[in-house]
């Protein structure tokens, strides 16, 4: 699929910008248990709860996350900025270009596992996608021993569409155990599955552990930024295991559940109300 240049940068410095803005304007647009997307300040989030960590150091970032677009998707409607209509056009076009990408990835995803290939696409006619923009600032101050910017964790949907600035820091977890550094070249993306297809799969695909490690002390004044793609699917849509990846040897590990439910039950592990 051919994704317009253009769109790389646009977004993306615009929300350098909204970062930059006094943290009054950003709390105009808070994130809220009734509202989970707009702005998450700097160390409300630890990602590792939603893997039932013990410890609990705030992650040492801001986000500002835009939600679904289509009313139709039931969700509440987007909250933007003030003085903003240049950004939220801009960011509106990159949601709609990406969703592209991630339906076409679906395809692939259900011919994989055997299914129709609208399997998905009947699922998320009205999904409930996000857009997460991530700043982690220059570190003046020292972190805490064992403090990150983002905490090891796993993403809650069906898959995430990365987009991240070349400074290093992004890691995955291996198999044998072993952090890899995940660097991306101009135009690329990294795509990471998440746990509602885990579950899905019947945990025949895993979703992808990662975190996001501190710079070190000669580069502790350079800010990260990425912006995430999180494709979630229709509230209402039921999950149970995909038939090809349940027979005999591997019966189905979980019950039913709606995306809806599954993603909530994550977001609220995170952001410590549950």
């Amino acid at each position: 699929m051919e994704f317009p240049n253009r769109l790389w940068t646009r977004p993306g410095r615009r929300a350098g910008s909204f970062f930059d803005r006094p943290v009054e304007e950003k709390k105009a647009v808070s994130m809220t248990k009734e509202y989970p997307f707009g702005y998450s300040g700097f160390g409300d989030e630890v990602l590792s709860r939603s893997l039932d960590a013990k410890e609990h150091l705030p992650d040492l970032k801001e986000s500002f996350a835009v939600g679904p677009l289509d009313p139709e998707s039931g969700a509440p409607p987007v909250q933007w900025p003030d003085n903003a209509e240049d950004f939220k056009k801009k960011t509106s076009t990159y949601f709609e270009e990406v969703n592209a990408l991630a339906n076409r990835l679906l395809v692939i995803m259900a011919e994989a596992l055997q299914l129709p290939k609208d399997f998905f696409a009947q699922k998320n006619d009205k999904h409930r996608s996000a857009l997460r923009m991530l700043n982690y600032p220059e570190q003046k101050v020292p972190p805490k021993p064992g403090q990150l910017r983002a905490s090891a964790h796993t993403d809650y949907g069906a898959l995430t569409i990365l987009r991240q600035a070349d400074v290093g820091g992004l890691q995955v977890l291996l198999h044998s155990g072993e952090w890899y550094d995940v660097t991306t070249p101009d135009y690329a993306y990294v795509v990471n599955l998440g746990d509602l297809m885990q579950r899905w799969t019947n945990d025949q695909w895993v979703s992808t552990t990662h975190r996001v490690v501190n710079p070190p002390p000669e580069k502790a004044m350079l800010r990260r930024q990425s912006m995430a793609f999180f494709h979630n699917m229709n509230a209402d849509a039921v999950i149970d295991a995909i038939p090809s990846c349940v027979d005999d040897a591997h019966p189905a590990k979980y019950g039913t559940i709606t995306a809806g439910e599954h993603l909530m039950q994550k977001h609220l592990q995170a952001v410590g109300q549950q």
